[in-house]
């Protein structure tokens, strides 16, 4: 009997680098291409990708499976983030979504000079990906166009519900469509519901974008100079509320950063925001405005080191500065790994004098896109499924959306599948088996760099950041070691570190005895040196070795 694989290439158990796999017959659909971001600092690592190499064979780049497509719920960066990086390996399969979706990609695509193909879906449409067939859902997030997916497959109908909330009055688009998931759900068991699950331990149901409005509005009123507001570059919802906001008070709209009025340029091209052209004007022009008739849609919200907010908050920016009078709000969480360089660049604005309200100590001018308990509920008693897979959170939030639905439903504990991180999903007509664990890796985007920092790399950059480096040239004379010259860079301030490094000097004399270089001639001085420096000044720097010959 075949068998559907279900698998998880970002990792279960992880609220970013979101691609799934669903696999039957050695035919592949993938849902959803994010990017992800470490937990914690990785010196000069930019983001993480998805591990595609169980379709893709890393060192030969041929496909190991048949893609007859891609799906992608919605447009935010850990769902559509990592195409512009493995589309073409993928062989540049035909990309089913939104418009509003599509037209995100295709500004990527853009940027990095590749072609894409693209089916747009509607928010009721039905289309034939190889041996699946795709029903989509339109629901609520904090992004229009997004959708669910019912994907009926030779063994069962899986219900792939990815981030959303079930908001009554949201600014931009229709609610969720109820009446469709409940029919489409009775046409034939739900064998198996995917849920995002980010918000199972937050009580309730998640407030409505709406009611962020009149805090805008609110806030406006008192801000007597420039008023700046960051959030997620595709959170358009955020967007028209500012927008709304300063239309009231009369204010102009300046996009700032790349990022930002890429998004909104795509989402005025689909209609989505609505603002007369006269009140947008560009971040120079602004310059010669009254600052109270200002309002800054700035990109930066997670703090990244050369974002524009952070550019402003460090004075570096060309046409943007901040000063007392002036008030900037973050519209946005920070995701986990981020905290440190977001409350960098608060630090640094509250120092120039802005007054600064984030979700730690004003929590009316953010509201999640996730749904909180009751609304995950909700999608449950809708599908009605036989099993369901959290995903889209942490291990913990996976642990207790377990217990909710156990404890609601009466589901038994077996029912609602943990899969460990890259474990392969078995499903057919009788249940699942969870099989094998694939080897995922983080792959890492470092400038313009994909794959090309490894581990050894890493722990390279982490040795210096902590300890320095300490360079060993060794003067090579007809084969043999005529000298050694050692210098660091920090390590140890220059003019202390004379003595140190002729005590150093002298142990590499002495065991070298001025012999041969040999094959474990690095690895002997590497560690000698090592315990030499730990025992010395209880440091462990990176031992970087030359050898010169010199005749």
């Amino acid at each position: 009997m075949k068998k559907l694989k279900l698998i998880s290439l970002g990792g279960f158990g992880e609220v970013t680098r979101n691609l799934f796999v669903y696999e039957y017959d050695n035919q592949v659909l993938i849902v959803d291409s994010g990017i992800g971001f470490p937990d914690t600092p990785l010196f000069g690592i930019d983001y993480l990708l998805p591990d595609i190499s169980y379709l893709v064979d890393p060192k030969t780049k041929k496909l190991k499976k048949k893609i007859v497509g891609i799906l992608i719920s919605h447009g935010h960066e850990d769902h559509i983030g990592a195409l512009p990086y493995f589309y073409q390996q993928l062989g540049q399969p035909l990309i089913y979504t939104s418009p509003l979706a599509a037209g995100l990609i295709k500004a990527k695509f853009d940027e990095f000079k590749i072609k894409g193909r693209f089916r747009i879906l509607s928010s009721a449409d039905e289309v034939g990906i190889g041996p699946f067939f795709i029903q989509t859902v339109r629901v609520t997030h904090s992004i229009p166009d997004t959708y669910h997916f019912f994907i009926r497959t030779p063994v069962g109908t899986v219900y792939h519900g990815t981030d959303f909330k079930f908001d009554n009055s949201p600014v931009i688009g229709q609610r969720t469509d109820k009446e469709r998931i409940t029919r489409l759900a009775k046409e034939e068991k739900v064998l198996l519901l995917l849920s995002d699950c980010l918000r199972v331990d937050r009580l309730g149901r998640t407030p409505s974008e709406v009611s962020i409005e009149e805090s805008f509005l609110k806030h406006m009123a008192t801000t007597k100079g420039r008023f700046l507001m960051t959030t997620f570059s595709s959170n358009l919802d955020r967007f028209q509320q500012v927008i709304n906001a300063s239309l009231v008070h009369n204010r102009y709209i300046v996009l700032v950063g790349q990022s930002i009025q890429t998004a909104f340029r795509v989402a005025q091209k689909l209609k989505y925001i609505k603002i007369p052209p006269q009140k947008i004007i560009d971040p120079e022009t602004a310059m010669t405005y009254p600052v109270n008739r200002l309002t800054y849609l700035i990109g930066g919200s997670q703090g990244q080191i050369d974002s524009s907010l952070s550019r402003v908050a460090d004075g570096r920016h060309p046409y943007v500065r901040v000063e007392a009078g002036d008030k900037v709000i973050f519209s946005s969480d920070a995701i986990p790994g981020n905290e440190v360089n977001v409350y960098r660049v608060i630090d640094l604005l509250m120092k120039r004098g802005a007054d600064v309200l984030y979700p730690e100590i004003s929590d009316e001018l953010y509201v999640s896109g996730h749904g909180s308990r009751e609304e995950l509920k909700e999608l449950v008693s809708l599908v009605k499924p036989r099993f369901l897979l959290p995903i889209g959170g942490e291990y913990r939030h996976l642990v207790t959306y377990k217990k909710v639905m156990m404890e609601s439903f009466g589901y038994p504990a077996d029912a609602v599948l943990i899969p460990d991180s890259g474990q392969i999903i078995s499903l057919d007509k009788l249940g699942y088996k969870l099989g094998k664990k694939l080897k995922l890796k983080d792959v890492v985007v470092d400038g313009k760099g994909v794959g090309d920092v490894g581990t050894v790399v890493l722990e390279e950059r982490k040795t210096m950041a902590q300890a320095g480096i300490v360079f060993v040239v060794f003067l090579v004379r007809r084969g043999e070691i005529d000298n050694v010259l050692l210098f660091s860079r920090g390590f140890v301030f220059r003019p202390q570190s004379e003595d140190l490094f002729e005590q150093a000097k002298k142990k590499l004399e002495s065991f070298i005895g001025w012999k041969h270089l040999d094959s474990q001639f690095d690895l002997q001085v590497q560690r000698r040196l090592e315990r030499f420096f730990y025992k010395r000044i209880k440091r462990e720097p990176l031992i970087a070795i030359e050898v010169v010959s010199r005749g």
